[in-house]
């Protein structure tokens, strides 16, 4: 089910060169809130 209430902003400053690996971890981040349906406990600061 696709919920519209769900949005996942990549971003980097542009003035950055962000490593593969720094992007890497992103995007493991990301996966891993949803594979353990995290996404709602996650709080924005």
């Amino acid at each position: 089910m696709k919920s519209p209430h769900v949005f996942f902003v990549f971003e980097h400053t542009p003035h950055t060169n962000p490593t593969e690996d720094f992007v890497n971890e992103g995007i493991d981040w990301v996966k891993e809130m949803i594979e353990n349906n995290d996404v709602n406990k996650q709080v924005s600061k």
